[in-house]
């Protein structure tokens, strides 16, 4: 209870001695003089930045206000070539549809001559023929035999004596002599057959 006993304004001047504030008031002037440098150069770099910002804003604005009117140039020199483009296309395709009308003028005259020599070819019945020039039929049935590759050849009593048959597929022929006291109608039309 010593403490208790001193006068306090000399405890307070011993304390006051012991703690030594003076060092720490320091170290808050020191603190707050550089608070407000750090303050400072914020602030300068802050303006240097919205300078710079400022600066690039109107740089952009110039940047796009010259790419749209590049793009309206560009669009209305593409427009131009685009339009000529599509008259070079319907000129191509005017020619090639004239060229087309005349193919067809040309292919339906063929079309109309090949008609006519078909209805000509219809009117001339080889039958008709054959049976006018000869009534027996003889001239259609040798005509009918030389288009399966068969040739009769006469043997000077009104009958046939030998008959050449050819094979266009395997390039050859062969010759038959026709006995018809040895063999029947039908065994040589089965034989001829066989050959063709």
């Amino acid at each position: 209870m010593v403490l208790l006993e001193e006068e306090p304004h000399r405890l307070l001047a011993s304390v006051q001695e012991n703690f030594g504030i003076d060092g720490d008031t320091a170290q808050i002037a020191r603190i707050s003089d550089d608070l407000k440098s750090l303050q400072s150069s914020r602030q300068k770099t802050k303006d240097d930045q919205q300078r710079l910002l400022r600066n690039l804003t109107r740089a952009l604005n110039a940047a796009k206000q010259t790419h749209d009117e590049a793009a309206k140039t560009h669009q209305s020199a593409r427009h131009v070539e685009k339009l000529y483009e599509l008259d070079r296309e319907k000129f191509n395709l005017g020619k090639k549809i004239l060229d087309l009308e005349k193919q067809t003028h040309l292919l339906e005259g063929q079309l109309a001559q090949l008609r006519q020599e078909l209805d000509n070819l219809d009117a001339d019945d080889p039958t008709d023929r054959a049976v006018q020039e000869e009534d027996d039929g003889t001239t259609l049935k040798l005509h009918v035999y030389r288009g399966l590759g068969i040739e009769l050849e006469e043997d000077g009593a009104g009958g046939y004596s030998k008959a050449i048959v050819r094979n266009v597929a395997k390039g050859d022929f062969n010759i038959v002599n026709l006995e018809e006291k040895k063999w029947t109608r039908h065994f040589y039309v089965n034989y001829f057959w066989d050959l063709l």
